[in-house]
Formats: C-alpha cells, sequence, structure tokens
C-alpha cells in the first residue's frame, strides 16, 4: 500500500490537465516548490472541491506518488480561511501580484521564508487595506533571499542605484519609503515597484516581470 504524505501548502497555479484532473504548483513546507496532482469529480455540478486548489489559497494536504501521473493530492482541508481577500478588489489584486512574484522566485524548501508567506497572507486578509502592503513584502521577500543590502550606511539605496539609475528624485522617494515606511503618493508607489521588481530580475536567474503588474497599478489608490 502507498504512504501517504502530509504537507502544508500554498496554492501557486492551477493547470487543468483533462477534464477533471488538473496539476497543483504549489509551495510546500517539505519540499519547497513543487507540483501535485489533484482530480475531482466528473459532475462539475456535484463538485465542490476545485475552489479549494484556487490560488492563493493554504492547504493542509496528504497525497501519494503516481507513476502515471504527478504525485496525488486525497484529501486537501483549509489551514485557515480568507475572510476579505476575494471580495476586497485591492486586496485580490495584491494577493495575485504576490503569487506571481513567488512563482518566480521561491524553489528549495525554507521554513523561515515559508513562514514569512504564510504571516504574510494572512495579514494582507485580515487586517486593514494598506497601500503600501506589497512594498514591504518585496522588501522582506528580498531579504529572504539573501539578496537585500544592509540598510546601514544607505546599502540599499546604493544597491538599487547601481541597478536602476535613480534620479535625484527617485532617490528621495526611496529614501523616505526606507525610513517612514509608507508613502504619500500612486506614483511613489508605482516607482518603488519598478525598482523593486528590476532589482530581483538583475540578481534572479529565470524571473520575469509578473502580469499582474499592470492590473495591480489600476487597482493602487
Amino acid at each position: 500500500m502507498t504512504k501517504k504524505e502530509k504537507d502544508i501548502v500554498l496554492i501557486l497555479k492551477t493547470l487543468r490537465y483533462k477534464d477533471n484532473q488538473y496539476i497543483v504548483d504549489i509551495f510546500s513546507r517539505n519540499h519547497g516548490k513543487t507540483s501535485l496532482g489533484f482530480i475531482t469529480s466528473k459532475n462539475r455540478k456535484k463538485d465542490k472541491k476545485r475552489i479549494l486548489i484556487r490560488p492563493p489559497n493554504w492547504l493542509e494536504i496528504e497525497y501519494v506518488q503516481s507513476i502515471k501521473f504527478y504525485p496525488k493530492i486525497t484529501s486537501a482541508t483549509p489551514l485557515f480561511v480568507y475572510q476579505s481577500l476575494f471580495t476586497d478588489m485591492r486586496k485580490s489584486a495584491i494577493a495575485l501580484f504576490m503569487t506571481e512574484i513567488l512563482r518566480n522566485t521561491v524553489s528549495a524548501p525554507d521554513n523561515n521564508l515559508f513562514d514569512f508567506i504564510k504571516r504574510t497572507f494572512w495579514a494582507l486578509d485580515r487586517e486593514a487595506y494598506f497601500p503600501d502592503f506589497h512594498l514591504h513584502f518585496l522588501k522582506n521577500l528580498t531579504f529572504f533571499l539573501g539578496i537585500l543590502p544592509e540598510e546601514k550606511e544607505n546599502g540599499i539605496i546604493f544597491a538599487f542605484n547601481k541597478v536602476v539609475k535613480l534620479n535625484k528624485e527617485e532617490r528621495k522617494i526611496l529614501e523616505k519609503f526606507l525610513i517612514s515606511g509608507k508613502t504619500e503618493k500612486k506614483y511613489e508607489r508605482q516607482k518603488l515597484t519598478k525598482f523593486w521588481i528590476n532589482y530581483l530580475t538583475f540578481h534572479l536567474d529565470n524571473f520575469h516581470p509578473p502580469e499582474s503588474l499592470k492590473i495591480y497599478h489600476q487597482v493602487f489608490e
């Protein structure tokens, strides 16, 4: 009998393989970024399980190895249920943006990184909307990925300037955010987002800007 394994996972992407079979890209506590198979009922009216594999859900799962397909999820329950993330357009846009960033950056298992990501999605859902939330996510993610320079002696500003060539105004925007932790205007958030995306692109192989970036800019206040 095939042994079942347990894990906690973040759903990153779901791709329909056949009518009732899906390939689910995940970031898991035990194995890092990987893919699993998920089979649902062929009767779509009776099938209520597909909603479980909607990104960016967090699940406690059991799965078994499969010779013919990806390791197959045999049971899945929500780790926690979102209260506002799917109903608040602004939070949904942030969640989509964060999920795409993670698909391009995470790989090997890392408990500290995993716990940071889980806390971040929880905070996005449970706390009041904060327009600079994604910037703090990018900054902290860069730290956990090991490519955030030391902040003393303007280390971040120096590192960013080497990559994106900040002009005087842009340098002030970055300095203000690093000191206060917030921005005042929409265009400041857009500039800082672009800086951070360029910085990640420069330092990480195979990283590319998320497709949701244009949508996200439209949602910014």
